[in-house]
């Protein structure tokens, strides 16, 4: 091929450079700008008037130090070519992220006579990246299991939090199916858990019984999210399981000591009667209900003051009143009742 053949026509190569998508602009040796394209006036917001014949110092956003500056200049003022991140300044003030490459530009001889830079803005790409990392170390430090598998159920996501509730490393429950997290007769679960989610349906504190790896049992609230394709299909099952180990047991140990009293209330060989602040009665024993010849359904329709002997109301009143201010407070009084 003739040299000809490789000739490109100035006004095409100036056209291609108007309509590039990333910014570009051209230097002279000295560094004062002699053209920048429409796309870097989108990026930065000056006009070609406004940036011909000014230097790109007017871009500096103040993040970087002096000698970042210098390391450029150094770069292509020995003919080497500069590519970096540079986070720059728009003319409105506001900063912005771009990926920067400057070349020399050089005659026939290799002398330079200018110096060309490409600027590719990222910064959507940048913020979306640090909202993703943002989100990953939260997921990583969650305390609760979070969990990602695919619509069969193989796992494909294992957080710090899974690995110290279920026991299994990353790489052991990685590839695995969720089955071997529960418990055998409580696989019911994860087929309701997994159906709902295929349907798109969000599930929300669903109560169940996992595996740890050591076998033990224990008690977990499940909330899941179906993760959906651009289409609107199903492509992981998403679930955050919180260990309530410690909330059931202190559901038991309260509802045993709720028994002991029971127990005890109701067994005591004197009187007990609980009221409410108007005065209704709301709980007896039955010792009570003996020594005033009422059953319990009956004392639970009466109050204290239709139990208590006509002349003794205003004594018991004013007793009540000072127990409701002080309710730390305790008082004992000798006082007729009034039976069936």
């Amino acid at each position: 091929m003739s040299q000809e053949e490789y000739t490109i026509d100035p006004a095409s190569l100036l056209e291609a450079v108007s309509q590039a998508a990333d910014g570009i602009v051209i230097t002279d040796t000295q560094g004062t700008i002699q053209y920048v394209n429409p796309a870097f006036t989108a990026q930065t917001g000056y006009s070609r008037e406004e940036a011909t014949g000014r230097n790109p110092r007017i871009l500096k956003s103040g993040c970087h130090p002096e000698g970042f500056y210098k390391e450029i200049w150094n770069t292509i003022l020995s003919g080497r070519v500069w590519q970096g991140d540079v986070t720059n300044r728009r003319k409105d003030g506001t900063l912005y992220d771009e990926e920067m490459r400057i070349a020399p530009v050089k005659d026939s001889n290799g002398a330079p006579t200018g110096y060309i830079a490409i600027k590719h803005d990222v910064t959507k790409r940048r913020a979306h990246q640090q909202t993703q990392n943002s989100l990953a170390a939260i997921v990583e430090s969650s305390s609760d299991a979070m969990i990602a598998s695919t619509p069969a159920g193989i796992i494909v996501a294992w957080n710090r939090g899974a690995e110290t509730i279920f026991g299994y490393s990353g790489s052991e429950a990685i590839g695995k199916n969720l089955s071997m997290l529960m418990v055998p007769e409580r696989l019911c679960d994860l087929e309701y858990f997994a159906g709902q989610i295929l349907l798109g349906i969000d599930v929300s504190q669903y109560e169940s019984l996992c595996l740890r790896n050591d076998g033990s049992r224990f008690p977990v609230s499940v909330t899941g999210a179906p993760v959906k394709s651009s289409t609107g299909e199903v492509v992981f099952m998403s679930a955050v399981l919180r260990d309530t180990s410690k909330a059931w047991e202190l559901e038991q140990k309260l509802r045993k000591s709720e028994e002991r009293f029971r127990k005890v209330f109701e067994d005591a060989p004197f009187g007990i009667a609980v009221s409410a602040e108007k005065g209704n009665i709301a709980l007896t024993n039955s010792a009570f209900c003996r020594m005033l010849g009422y059953s319990k359904e009956q004392m639970q329709s009466l109050s204290w003051r239709e139990l208590t002997a006509p002349e003794d109301i205003p004594a018991s009143q004013g007793l009540l009143e000072r127990l409701l201010q002080e309710p730390s407070e305790t008082a004992e009084t000798n006082k007729p009742l009034s039976g069936s």
